[in-house]
């Protein structure tokens, strides 16, 4: 997997979706630099599968909610409220503003 190649702006994507979820207002425990480095490796997997040597946003996005969903806790006000895990990196992702290429 170390063939994909990796754009610059796709680490500071990364990067930056891990931060946010470190910041989120309605997550107790954000994504660790571990989990950003676990989200890299599984678009690395998804750009082979799809028979690519590069990544796009996309294979990052498609990676966000398997990779981080166990990774990140939500405050418990949040979980009485109807948020899931996967409802709340959805909205991360769509709060970090994409890399254009």
């Amino acid at each position: 997997m170390r063939a994909i190649r990796i754009e610059p702006e796709l680490y500071s994507y990364i990067l930056a979706l891990a931060r946010r979820t470190r910041e989120w207002p309605t997550l107790l425990l954000g994504a660790s630099p571990r989990a950003a480095v676990s989200l890299m490796r599984v678009a690395q997997a998804a750009a082979a599968f799809d028979g690519r040597d590069y990544l796009l946003p996309d294979d990052v996005k498609r990676a966000v909610q398997p990779v981080l969903r166990h990774r990140v806790i939500l405050k418990p006000e949040a979980e009485l409220e109807g948020f899931d895990a996967d409802r709340v990196l959805a909205d991360v992702v769509g709060a970090v503003p994409v890399p254009r290429q």
